[in-house]
C-alpha cells in the first residue's frame, strides 16, 4: 500500500519527493514489536530464517548509600604535607607537545624551600624529579658541554656532572642523555638540550627571587593562616612574590 503521507515518511525517515512508499504490512510490524520486546537470553532467536544470539545484560550493583565509598582519593589527608605539593609554581615547557617541562616553586612540605622540578608526562602516569638549588648551579655549568657533545661531529665520549644524588650525562646513543635524581631519570634529545641552553637563565633568576624573598613568603605564610580575607603585606616585603596569588593557593589546602 502506498505510504499516504504527504512531505515526509516516519518510516524511512527522508523526503517523499514524489515517490510512492510502501508502507510496512502488519506481519512486519508485528516482527519489529516481537524483536524489540523479547525477553533477555543466552537462548537463539528466529528472525526471518536467521539465528541470532541475545545475551543476558546483568545490571551492575551498586553501593548504597547508606555504604561509604572512599572512591575519590585524588589528595592526600592534609594536602600541606604532600612532598610534591608547590606554591606560586612557574612552568617551562621543554618539547612541543607539552609533555616535558621544567619548573620552579615554593614546597610548603620543605618548609617552603624554593625547588626545581623536571618532569615528564606520559599515558601511564607522570614522573618528576626534585633538584635543590646547588643542583640547579651544577647543572648550569654542565649544560652547554653536554648539549655539544650531543651535537652532530661533536664530542662522542660520554660526559657527566654530579651533585649529590643529582647527575646528567650522555649515552651511548647519539644525540640523547639522561637526567638522574637517584635512580630516577627522564631522557632529553639533543633538541631539548638546546632549548634548555636558550631558556635555562630565565628559571635561575626565577629561582633566586624566590630564594631572596624565602623570609617574606614564611613571615606572610605564618600571618595569613589566621585570616579569613586577604590583607596585604608590610610595605618593606619583598616585591619578587605575587601576594595575593600566594593567598588564593594557601586557602586552597589550608
Amino acid at each position: 500500500m502506498p505510504c499516504r503521507h504527504d512531505t515526509y515518511c516516519r518510516f524511512c525517515c527522508s523526503p517523499i519527493n514524489g515517490r510512492a512508499h510502501r508502507q510496512p504490512s502488519h506481519s512486519t510490524m508485528a516482527s519489529r514489536r516481537k524483536r524489540t520486546t523479547s525477553p533477555a537470553s543466552d537462548s537463539p532467536v528466529t528472525n526471518g530464517g536467521k539465528r541470532m544470539m541475545v545475551h543476558q545484560i546483568q545490571e551492575e550493583q551498586l553501593p548504597s548509600s547508606s555504604e561509604p565509598s572512599d572512591i575519590c582519593t585524588h589528595w592526600p589527608a592534609n594536602p600541606a604535607f604532600d612532598p610534591k605539593r608547590f606554591l606560586l609554581r612557574v612552568m617551562f615547557f621543554i618539547n612541543e607537545d607539552k609533555t616535558k617541562y621544567m619548573s620552579v616553586g615554593l614546597y610548603p612540605a620543605r618548609a617552603y624551600q624554593p625547588l626545581v622540578e623536571f618532569g615528564a608526562i606520559r599515558r601511564g602516569g607522570s614522573k618528576s624529579l626534585i633538584l635543590t638549588d646547588e643542583q640547579v648551579a651544577a647543572l648550569a655549568d654542565c649544560l652547554p658541554a653536554i648539549r655539544d657533545s650531543m651535537c652532530v661531529g661533536g664530542n662522542r665520549v660520554i660526559i657527566k656532572c654530579e651533585s649529590g644524588n643529582f647527575r646528567l650525562h650522555t649515552t651511548k646513543r647519539h644525540g640523547s642523555a639522561r637526567l638522574f635524581v637517584g635512580i630516577e631519570y627522564i631522557s632529553l634529545t639533543q633538541t631539548y638540550m638546546d632549548y634548555l641552553v636558550r631558556v635555562f637563565h630565565i628559571l635561575q633568576q626565577q629561582l633566586r627571587d624566590y630564594i631572596i624573598a624565602l623570609q617574606d613568603v614564611l613571615s606572610y605564610v605564618t600571618s595569613s593562616l589566621a585570616l579569613t580575607s586577604y590583607v596585604e603585606p608590610q610595605p618593606n616585603t619583598s616585591m619578587n612574590i605575587n601576594y595575593p596569588h600566594l593567598y588564593e593557593e594557601l586557602v586552597t589546602f589550608v
